[in-house]
């Protein structure tokens, strides 16, 4: 009888361990993946809201072209002084990102396109709505939204004489 119940602690203590185990390897594989982001309902933007997105840019020191496309998507372009360097075109962006993600709720958005041309380059920036928001509401940090956007640059080239 005294073999049996320490037979039964073991198995005991051997369950609670396979589960930890089987707990931490979910953990850890888990963490390395991107957690998909919700999607978001889009209704076409109100020239209030198009207007409201403007006004911020404008607020924040910036001007350009706001508008909404057919496919849901809120497209900013800008055109930067000439003595303005990628980098400030670059920090551009991001004021627009701050922009775009204090927008109103009925303001809603699939995708954030913007465009700033600056210092002989065209930089791009491509960002979901739902990454855009995660990042404001804190739930995906700036290093998490820097890896979900697509960035690209292009080299203007002058025109030819």
């Amino acid at each position: 009888m005294r073999v049996d119940v320490s037979l039964r602690r073991w198995r005991v203590w051997l369950l609670i361990l396979v589960a930890l185990a089987a707990t931490v390897w979910l953990v850890t594989t888990a963490a390395g993946r991107a957690l998909p982001t919700p999607p978001v309902a889009v209704s076409p933007l109100s020239p209030n809201c198009v207007q409201e997105a403007a006004a911020q840019l404008v607020q924040a020191g910036l001007a350009g072209r706001v508008a909404c496309q057919a496919d849901g998507t809120l497209a900013v372009e800008m055109l930067l002084s000439a003595d303005r360097s990628a980098d400030q075109a670059a920090q551009a962006i991001w004021v627009v990102f701050d922009a775009a993600a204090s927008l109103p709720p009925e303001c809603s958005y699939r995708r954030l396109e913007v465009t700033v041309v600056a210092d002989g380059a065209r930089l791009h920036a491509r960002v979901t709505a739902a990454d855009l928001q995660a990042w404001a509401e804190g739930t995906l940090d700036e290093a998490g939204l820097v890896a979900r956007v697509l960035y690209t640059r292009e080299p203007l080239t002058p025109p030819a004489r």
